[in-house]
């Protein structure tokens, strides 16, 4: 998956907004096919000549269905289940995240310091095995709201061992379906954690970012706060309102030309 990212150097040069040109408008200022990477911060050299960094506003899970369904929009059925689950399994810890946060994180305190984040992402790495992760994320969501909440089905668990482990190669319809399916149970409790726990979420993309400018050899304090941020567009955008009110189908977002595109670009 190629991504679309913005020079930061042309749209921000000197650190303030460029009044000579409109930002983002026929290519101008955009860099294109940068790999998709593991981390939300970029280190990007454009036709322009500048080597600037950029952070990605969307979640790891966000990024990784938009994987899936490039995938299969280019006939990887496969590989798309691949991706549609993986972002499933990135949202379990993501979940994690959100619903511990209270008990992690003081709600007084506006940063972690680097040894409490890193002892954050440990205790959610501990959880290698999809099982392991999944029975966190079901315990942990009964032991904040006293329920429990509906698994994933068995059945679309099936359509994804038999694609992975025994190599075989589901039709359009089939991975259609799938990608669906995991959508609809990852929207469902992301608008829960919209309305109940909104400080999680914006917390926890702190922790990506924290993690992802520590591995860089970046301080906390420093320079991180203020990298320009990006918002893409995808399918799965907790950032966008909008996205909670519409009834979109992947089957019709797949003919929009402006997937994974950036729409937005913002000195934060």
């Amino acid at each position: 998956m190629k991504l679309e990212l913005p020079c930061s150097e042309c749209l921000y040069p000197g650190g303030k907004p460029n009044k000579q040109k409109p930002p983002m408008t026929e290519g101008w200022g955009l860099i294109p096919n940068v790999p998709l990477g593991n981390d939300c911060i970029y280190t990007v050299e454009g036709p322009c000549g500048h080597t600037s960094m950029v952070k990605i506003h969307n979640f790891k899970f966000e990024m990784l269905f938009e994987s899936g369904i490039r995938a299969m929009h280019d006939g990887y059925y496969r590989e798309a289940i691949t991706s549609f689950y993986v972002a499933l399994e990135r949202f379990y810890e993501f979940s994690l995240g959100v619903l511990a946060m209270p008990k992690l994180w003081d709600e007084k305190e506006e940063e972690l310091d680097e040894k409490s984040l890193r002892d954050f992402a440990k205790g959610l790495d501990i959880l290698k095995s999809s099982e392991k992760r999944v029975g966190a994320f079901h315990g942990m969501y009964y032991a904040v709201n006293g329920v429990f909440t509906k698994a994933f089905p068995e059945s679309q668990i099936s359509v994804r061992n038999k694609a992975i482990h025994q190599g075989e190669i589901k039709t359009h319809a089939e991975t259609l379906a799938f990608g669906t399916g995991v959508h609809d149970y990852i929207k469902v409790l992301l608008r829960e954690y919209k309305e109940n726990f909104p400080l999680g979420i914006h917390r926890m993309k702190y922790v990506e970012e924290g993690l992802a400018w520590i591995k860089l050899g970046g301080q906390l304090k420093g320079k991180m706060n203020s990298l320009p941020s990006t918002l893409i567009y995808t399918f799965i955008n907790s950032n966008d309102g909008r996205y909670f009110e519409s009834s979109e189908t992947i089957e019709h977002y797949m003919q929009n030309p402006t997937m994974g595109r950036a729409v937005r670009q913002e000195t934060i």
